[in-house]
């Protein structure tokens, strides 16, 4: 250990000892309290934009994790209610197009191929078919209906799709919407004994394709950390 220039100088003008005070009074030991201070002032100014306290529990009584679940939370459902509002917008025929895709993606059919949009003026109630086996021989018939919000889907809706499906022999059949079923529509679907059709409105499709990152993209991953008592133990 060496003694600088700076502390001969501190000795020559304290020859009874420097104490604590003297050094407080220096430019150097100023210096790194300030930034101290600052780089402090700037980590609690962070935690305050994304509304997580640094000490444990809140006046509210909810932890950090809690905090940031819940922002998270607040997060997805604002992605969802925009992926919802973009369907309603886009033209019916993209949105037929679309709700193949989340259907492949959940695992209903292998690949692309398997995938079949029919929709158009002439579609006979179909808009899609997935074939669930490579030679056909197991199918589902989807139906897809843009429909603005506030416009519900009714019983007779889906007692058509039905008829279409029965049609061609099909038993199993999923219904999409952008909008919201009618209480009838619902019951019309859970009274058929020999169809089964799946019901899905836009609320649960957009939480679908955020849970599957159909048409929304990963920004950021948060790390969460606990001390690790093996390390400490050992």
């Amino acid at each position: 250990m060496q003694i600088t220039n700076f502390g001969r100088q501190l000795l020559a003008e304290n020859p009874s000892g420097v104490t604590l005070d003297i050094l407080e009074q220096t430019d150097g030991l100023i210096a790194w309290d300030e930034r101290s201070k600052a780089k402090q002032k700037n980590k609690h100014s962070a935690d305050e934009k994304v509304g997580i306290t640094t000490h444990g529990i809140d006046e509210s009584g909810v932890s950090p994790t809690e905090q940031l679940e819940n922002a998270i939370q607040t997060m997805r459902a604002e992605v969802a209610s925009d992926v919802l509002a973009r369907l309603r917008t886009e033209h019916w025929s993209f949105m037929e197009h679309a709700v193949l895709k989340v259907l492949l993606k959940m695992g209903y059919g292998a690949d692309e191929d398997d995938l079949n949009h029919v929709g158009g003026p002439n579609d006979e109630g179909i808009d899609g078919i997935i074939n669930q086996d490579k030679l056909g021989l197991e199918k589902i018939y989807v139906q897809s209906k843009r429909y603005k919000q506030g416009s519900a889907i009714s019983g007779d809706t889906i007692n058509a799709f039905m008829g279409a499906m029965g049609r061609k022999g099909v038993t199993k059949g999923v219904f999409i919407t952008a909008s919201h079923f009618t209480d009838g529509a619902r019951k019309a679907a859970e009274e058929n004994k020999h169809q089964q059709v799946i019901l899905i409105d836009g609320e649960e499709l957009a939480e679908i394709m955020v849970d599957y990152q159909i048409g929304v993209t990963e920004v950021q991953t948060f790390s969460i950390y606990k001390l690790d008592e093996n390390f400490f133990e050992s």
